[in-house]
């Protein structure tokens, strides 16, 4: 059985906006427009949506986005960087794993001395 390719047509945005004024101004039911355009029905529900939101807006090639959308979509990057960054990370612990930044120079009665870029520092604490 051979699958056919969804097709995805474009329309342009004056053809939307004559579209809702069909039924804003005219009074067709959604259907009755629909039919008589060729059109799905649900586009031109969608359209009549980002209309009365102010989003069809002439000398615009799309709807525009609300504040909430470009709000979501900025937060979508900074997620999608910051998982990027944590990722990095966690491929610099698993390569660096075994290895130390520090060389246990001795250890004294209950103190513990460590080099760390070649200077000494004793650290705090009872170890043994």
């Amino acid at each position: 059985m051979s699958e056919g390719k969804r097709v995805v047509r474009q329309y342009p945005l004056e053809f939307k906006i004559d579209a809702v004024k069909l039924l804003e101004e005219k009074g067709y039911t959604v259907s009755a427009a629909a039919n008589s355009l060729g059109i799905p029905k649900a586009n031109l529900t969608n359209w009549r949506r980002q209309f009365r939101e102010g989003r069809l807006l002439l000398g615009h090639r799309r709807a525009q986005p609300t504040a909430e959308e470009a709000e979501l979509r900025r937060l979508q990057g900074e997620v999608k960087r910051l998982e990027m960054e944590l990722a990095i990370v966690k491929k610099a612990a698993v390569s660096s794993m075994g290895q130390r930044n520090s060389i246990v120079e001795h250890v004294r009665w209950g103190e513990k001395v460590e080099r760390f870029a070649g200077s000494l520092v004793e650290l705090e604490g009872n170890f043994i």
